[in-house]
């Protein structure tokens, strides 16, 4: 069975090595009105750094009817992003007003080894991502790294069939037990004061290389081509609204043992210097040292990382998974 893929239209992030204290701190947003295969991701992209200043993707097209004598299809987003170190804000806001259906559909593609999939490009999302790498030293063994978020915000849809908006918190840590942990929230679920982001049994003075993804997502639901042909003239009229402008917070990173119990007498160091929230019982911040100018003129050029997201899809009658 083809595997089917959610795709950011290639959001970047360039990550300078740079002495800045928001290196790794970066914001994005997009909105993508079409998605099939003669117009693959009508879209707008931009994105930010994670200074403080505020992302604005505001984005209103009218499409023509699919068929002759169709009225116009309005497609409506908006979404602000900013983020500081320890406080990220988004909201977001997609409306859409006599849209057809098939506009937007799953279209097939093989992947490098010959397999078969689907993808669509994502129609909404707004997201702040941050990169570091970190090194907690002091104990022996192992240990667990825990992000705790503070979460005040509201979702809200008219129709979250077709239609549907989420809120994810995902943590990618390539070192110790596991690769990827998040949590979503959808509309009509009641959200936490806090959430809290683990990764087991990581390796006492071994480099660890967390990125962090707090994003708020929109979703039009595909048709697949098999359903074009009676579905594609339906018409949708709905809305959504997701509010973080109250704020996500990092509230602490944690290092605990195996039964959860934080470690005392432990020190983080931040390859960017961030001034991590810690329990310095737990964690003391130990300060990296800074390049020296000859070697900051080589590595100015920098690299560039792909924000990418990808979610499995069902059938319809099976509701698509909203994690990483």
């Amino acid at each position: 069975m083809a595997r089917h893929v959610l795709k950011l239209a290639g959001l970047a992030a360039a990550c300078l090595f740079a002495p800045s204290a928001w290196a790794s701190l970066t914001t994005s947003s997009q909105l993508c009105s079409v998605s099939r295969p003669d117009e693959t991701g009508t879209c707008q992209i931009v994105s930010g750094p994670g200074d403080g200043t505020v992302l604005v993707n505001d984005y209103a097209v009218s499409l023509p009817g699919l068929n002759p004598g169709d009225a116009d299809q309005r497609f409506t987003g908006l979404t602000t992003v900013s983020a500081t170190l320890d406080t990220w804000k988004m909201t977001m806001s997609l409306s859409v007003q006599d849209y057809a259906r098939g506009n937007y559909v799953w279209i097939p593609d093989v992947d490098q080894n010959g397999d078969p999939y689907s993808y669509v490009t994502t129609t909404a999302t707004a997201t702040v991502t941050l990169t570091d790498q970190v090194t907690v030293t002091g104990g022996t063994g192992a240990y667990s790294l825990s992000y705790v978020l503070g979460l005040d915000g509201l979702l809200s849809a008219t129709h979250q069939g077709l239609l549907s908006l989420s809120f994810c918190a995902q943590l990618g840590l390539p070192q110790g037990i596991g690769t990827f942990t998040s949590t979503c929230f959808a509309p009509g679920q009641v959200l936490p004061e806090t959430v809290t982001l683990t990764y087991a049994e990581l390796p006492f003075g071994g480099p660890v290389d967390p990125t962090l993804y707090i994003s708020l997502y929109g979703l039009l639901a595909p048709l697949y081509e098999d359903q074009v042909a009676d579905q594609g003239s339906d018409l949708v009229t709905a809305s959504i609204e997701g509010a973080f402008g109250h704020t996500v917070k990092l509230l602490q990173i944690v290092a605990t043992d195996s039964g959860g119990n934080p470690i005392p007498g432990l020190s983080l160091q931040s390859a960017n210097n961030y001034q991590y929230p810690t329990d310095p019982n737990n964690l003391a911040l130990v300060a990296a040292a800074v390049p020296e100018p000859g070697t900051l003129a080589l590595l100015l050029p920098g690299v560039v990382g792909l924000v990418g997201a990808r979610r499995r899809a069902t059938r319809p009658g099976h509701r698509a998974g909203a994690g990483g």
